[in-house]
Parts: structure tokens; sequence; C-alpha cells
């Protein structure tokens, strides 16, 4: 009489581990993308704090703080879609990408990309100014 050849699985048992796969894979791919956007927001944050030193060091150039003096506070930061940002007075959104670079700060979570933005809160001293604060402004 002839064996016959079992050496493999079968489709019940083949089926059955495709649906353990799926079952894990629903639970733990929810939990591993707010994972990433947790990272996200924790390297946006600390672009922000590069930001606001940033346009400190900026407003410590007598032109720029010439520039800035005359202009309300707090000057509006705007955030695109891609990540980049632009400060509304030109001389310090110069003096800051030149601090800073063009490309090495890119925003890039959910939470300060798109339509919001950021507000950089100047406070004007009597021996110059200091940039207290960048907060998330529109959320």
């Amino acid at each position: 009489m002839k064996k016959l050849n079992n050496k493999g699985f079968s489709l019940v048992e083949l089926i059955i581990v495709i649906a353990i796969m799926a079952v894990l894979i629903g639970i733990l791919a929810p939990q591993f993308l707010r994972y990433v956007e947790k990272s996200r927001i924790q390297k946006d944050e600390t672009a922000i704090e590069e930001l606001r030193k940033a346009c400190e060091v900026a407003l410590a150039n007598e032109q720029v703080a010439k520039s800035v003096g005359t202009e309300s506070f707090p000057y509006s930061i705007a955030i695109n879609n891609t990540g980049a940002f632009t400060i509304g007075n030109a001389a310090l959104n110069t003096e800051v990408l030149a601090t800073i670079g063009d490309s090495t700060l890119k925003f890039t979570s959910n939470l300060y990309t798109g339509s919001t933005g950021t507000t950089v809160d100047i406070t004007r001293l009597t021996d110059g100014y200091k940039v207290t604060a960048v907060l998330l402004s529109g959320v």
C-alpha cells in the first residue's frame, strides 16, 4: 500500500493563521499609527523650540531689531501643508532662515501643519527683545 504525502498545511489551517494575523494587524495598526503621530508631535515641539531660539538670536541683530521695533506683536508664523514655515516680518524671517537653514526645520505632525499656525510671542524689554513662547493657535 502506498503512503500519502502529508507534508504541508491544510486549507483550514492556513485560513485560521490568516484570520489570526488579520485580527492582530487590526488591533496593532491603530496603536502603531498613534505612536508614529506622537513621535512626529514631539519632533515638531523640538523644532518649535529651535525656532524660538532662532528668533531670539535674530532679534539680537540690531538691523532686525530696528525692523521689528516698529511693528505690532505677536508675529504670525504660517506653517503650510509641506511643513515649511514663514514669519510675517521679512527681516526676521530672513535672519531666522539664515540661522537654522531653510531645509533643516520641517513640521510633520498633523497638529502643526495644515490650516493651523503658531504665534511667536515677542516681548519688548528695555534692553531689547525676548521671545517668551511659541504657541499653537487655531486648534
